[in-house]
């Protein structure tokens, strides 16, 4: 709006009172002073400044007040909101998967409560990650707006210490103040492999982008297909797409089917 005053299509700009033009005393000041040099003029409709020296101090008393109660709605806001975080409630934060809602507390959602254990016992056991999306997904792992799981959504929550218990708003940490998921054991498991994973990064680089994984599944036991390469004798590598329960000697017997 205060761009548009610069092509001079109107003179005034009208507020019902000036806290709606801004709360900020500073910014108010500024931009009044850009669309005054335009030839617009703010006015409010509820609050009558006069049209005199006089109105300039009344107007920043206004201005004054305005931002006085925003600054302080602010702080009565936050700290409403520590007073709901020391008794472990919500705070409108959405319940991470495996957790629903009730009365303002996380309580534990039973039918994915399973399925986000399988999904730290697997890390923690060393499964990649498409291994894990390909197991859950189709037993019905979904978050709370219905997504079902992919590689940034696992990252949250093998970070998220909710899993243990621990409640975290701001500067607040209750240990036991949420139903844990997860033993703090599993847990640690997990967050000594993601410290390993981080000191060898290069692992984690993708040489060959395999794009049909989490894509692609067995036809004789409905595993899923992996990415895979070898080298032949010549120094030529080769890459395939690899049924996981025969890398695992599961006894499934499907070959290897090269990538292109």
């Amino acid at each position: 709006m205060i761009q548009a005053t610069a092509n001079m299509q109107f003179q005034y700009i009208l507020v019902w009172k000036f806290d709606r033009f801004s709360r900020d005393r500073f910014d108010a000041a500024m931009n009044k002073r850009i669309a005054k040099k335009n030839g617009a003029k703010v006015i409010s409709v509820t609050e009558q400044v006069p049209d005199d020296p006089s109105g300039i101090i009344l107007e920043s008393v206004i201005e004054g007040f305005a931002e006085y109660f925003s600054v302080q709605l602010s702080e009565n806001v936050v700290r409403g909101m520590d007073e709901r975080a020391l008794k472990c409630q919500t705070n409108g934060v959405a319940p991470p998967p495996g957790y629903k809602v009730e009365n303002s507390h996380f309580v534990i959602d039973d039918e994915m409560k399973p399925l986000v254990q399988r999904i730290f016992e697997m890390y923690a056991k060393g499964y990649q990650g498409p291994e894990i999306i390909a197991e859950v997904n189709p037993k019905g792992f979904r978050n709370h707006k219905g997504q079902k799981l992919d590689q940034k959504m696992l990252h949250r929550i093998l970070k998220n210490r909710k899993y243990i218990g621990e409640y975290k708003w701001r500067d607040i940490v209750i240990e036991n103040g949420i139903p844990a998921i997860i033993d703090k054991d599993t847990f640690s498991k997990m967050e000594q492999r993601m410290k390993k994973r981080r000191k060898a990064p290069a692992s984690s680089k993708a040489v060959e982008p395999y794009i049909l994984k989490t894509k692609l599944f067995c036809g004789c036991c409905e595993g899923p297909m992996v990415g895979d390469s070898g080298t032949s004798s010549n120094g030529t590598v080769h890459y395939y797409y690899s049924c996981l329960e025969r890398k695992k000697r599961r006894g499934c017997k499907k070959k290897s089917i090269p990538k292109q």
